[in-house]
């Protein structure tokens, strides 16, 4: 069986997009990502790929970013999304892994603000204005005009 390699026609700032989101997931949420980090072991849960048709790992995602496998920003997110919906699919049917469905849910909320973050600081950048960490902008673009820079 052959593997068919894309050529990434990713354009570079959706690639730092995907990156800082991806970087975002591995670094900041180490309360909770850890179970998303690899592929789902399959000696303790061997019946995974009957209930799970497409496994996905936050670090098959970050090694298929890096390689160049995912031609679109969407196509990325859509591998990042899927390493908690399938915790949520193959787990519902399980109480005592209810926390597990719990982490992926929280897991899926940091996603999708991570995906904010980056996209508007990614925004900013190209209209040449500054972003804090926090993700708010600087330089009246959007702000109070307070210039207490607490916010």
């Amino acid at each position: 069986k052959k593997k068919i390699l894309f050529q990434s026609i990713m354009d570079a700032t959706d690639f730092q997009i995907c990156r800082e989101v991806i970087d975002a997931l591995f670094n900041n949420y180490a309360n909770k990502n850890y179970l998303f980090l690899e592929p789902v072991d399959l000696a303790y849960f061997p019946d995974y790929t009957s209930l799970v048709k497409r496994p996905m790992d936050l670090g098959t995602a970050k090694t298929n970013l890096h390689s160049g496998m995912y031609p679109t920003k969407e196509s990325f997110f859509l591998d990042v999304g899927l390493c908690f919906e399938n915790a949520a699919v193959f787990h519902k049917d399980k109480p005592e892994n209810a926390w597990i469905i719990k982490f992926a849910k929280d897991m899926k909320k940091y996603l999708e603000r991570e995906r904010k973050r980056a996209e508007k600081k990614a925004i900013a950048a190209a209209m040449g204005v500054a972003v804090t960490p926090s993700g708010s902008s600087a330089g009246g673009i959007g702000g109070s005009g307070t210039g207490t820079g607490t916010g």
